[in-house]
């Protein structure tokens, strides 16, 4: 004999099943209870808040001066950039200057006691 289970009880037979799991899934989560605050003072727990609060916003302001200090320096290297482009925006080649010429040494004088003889006689 084969049992007929009507569309109607599909239904709810997933949904005691769904419900099984959500109930032994969430049971096995420690839940804390407002007993695990005895030990703390209320002043303690005024101090944790306040450091959170605190390192947020030290955060905040530190990425806030990164952003800032990120933009100045964008804007800093693009006009200096504008700028070396327009030094040499008349030129169609840019040539470095040529360096000094040295300074020429001095004659050497020879002492050449020998008489001057013509080469082809």
């Amino acid at each position: 004999m084969k049992i007929r289970i009507k569309p109607f009880q599909n239904y709810i037979v997933a949904f005691v099943i769904i419900c099984s799991i959500v109930i032994t899934i969430f049971s096995s989560f420690e839940i804390q209870s407002e007993g695990n605050y005895q030990d703390e003072t209320p002043q303690s727990l005024i101090d944790k808040e306040l450091d959170k609060r605190l390192t947020k916003y030290r955060n905040r302001l530190l990425d806030k001066c990164k952003k800032e200090a990120i933009e100045e320096a964008i804007l800093y290297t693009d006009s200096i950039v504008a700028e070396m482009m327009n030094l040499h925006a008349n030129d169609t080649l840019y040539f470095p200057k040529k360096p000094n010429r040295p300074l020429a040494p001095q004659l050497i004088q020879l002492n050449d006691s020998t008489s001057i003889q013509p080469i082809i006689k």
